[in-house]
């Protein structure tokens, strides 16, 4: 499955499964499974899961699972997938509105995006440095703590992508529409030397999703 469309669309899901071998296209939009608080957690798992095969293929964002063709044929390196739950350091939601649909902690998010965007406001800051050297410290897993690469650790290859956004970005060095970024600081700056619901933003609808 293909979701065709200019950043513009938001795929919204009451729940999502794929058999083994599908495949779904997220381009350069976003997508919402709302899960519930006790599942929440392996919906996450479950997605980043098929993202990371998706990403970590022979060739970039060529494997099957949940990819992003865009990012694919970008060829910047700057730009991917990122998964997160709605739900900050407090067990409180990080958004009330994500991408002009309405979300709750147990909502898990996908946005294309800048490596390193952490939180997926759009930007690489020094928030998204907070969660990575946060994330490294603390041997924390998940994109939202800094594994932006989906290989199940925080190294130097994460450090590596978020650097190389923020320079991008920083210097004004290509990545289109993505505002300058403050300074960041701490350990960055030491690395660096099925029926679906498809709507558009700021319309809602939701269903199950199965992909195959």
């Amino acid at each position: 499955m293909e979701l065709v469309g200019e950043g513009e669309k938001v795929l919204k899901l009451a729940s999502l499964s794929m058999s083994n071998g599908g495949s779904l296209d997220l381009g350069d939009n976003a997508m919402i499974v709302q899960a519930e608080a006790g599942t929440r957690g392996a919906v996450l798992q479950c997605i980043a899961g098929q993202i990371g095969a998706a990403r970590n293929a022979t060739e970039l964002w060529h494997g099957k699972g949940i990819t992003s063709s865009v990012a694919r044929e970008d060829g910047s390196g700057l730009w991917g997938l990122g998964a997160i739950l709605n739900v900050d350091a407090q067990g409180k939601a990080i958004y009330s509105v994500f991408e002009g649909e309405a979300v709750d902690a147990n909502s898990v998010l996908v946005k294309y995006t800048l490596n390193g965007d952490a939180d997926l406001n759009g930007v690489v800051d020094g928030s998204d440095y907070f969660f990575i050297d946060k994330g490294f410290l603390s041997k924390a897993g998940g994109y939202g703590n800094g594994d932006f690469d989906y290989n199940g650790v925080i190294d130097g290859s994460d450090y590596f992508l978020i650097d190389k956004a923020y320079l991008a970005t920083h210097a004004g060095g290509g990545a289109a529409g993505v505002n300058a970024v403050p300074e960041p600081m701490g350990l960055g700056m030491l690395m660096v030397a099925a029926a679906v619901g498809l709507v558009r933003r700021r319309r809602g609808a939701a269903g199950g999703g199965s992909i195959s």
